[in-house]
């Protein structure tokens, strides 16, 4: 019984302390920069003004935001790709395994080079 209580206590403390290896991330992205999400859990980048470049290579979601426009977006992970984009002219290549979506977006373009599909909405 002690061996049990022991057990369940140290796999709390594990859970608690790495979420089960899962993270979520939000950060800023500068024009001009490349922002990168690389990880198992949700990745949100913001850019804070026109033209960022956003790539998602891990497992997880990448949700993405630009709301001046002029973004590009590349998925090379296997997590989905969400990119809002109301400032328009946001162009994303869904490179991957991972499925690739732009949302509130004019004249958007999603190129479809790897075995994930591309979504407007």
């Amino acid at each position: 019984m002690r061996s049990i209580c022991l057990f369940l206590s140290i796999l709390v403390v594990t859970i608690s302390l790495y979420g089960c290896g899962l993270s979520a991330t939000s950060s800023d992205c500068d024009p001009g920069k490349t922002c990168t999400c690389n990880q198992t859990g949700a990745c949100s980048l913001d850019c804070t003004g026109v033209g960022c470049n956003f790539e998602c290579s891990g497992l997880g979601s990448c949700n993405l935001t630009c709301t001046e426009g002029g973004c590009t977006a590349v998925n090379n992970g296997k997590g989905a790709l969400i990119l809002l984009c109301p400032g328009g002219n946001c162009a994303v290549t869904c490179a991957s395994l991972g499925s690739c979506t732009i949302k509130s977006c004019q004249d958007c373009t999603c190129t479809q080079t790897g075995q994930g599909v591309c979504y407007s909405k």
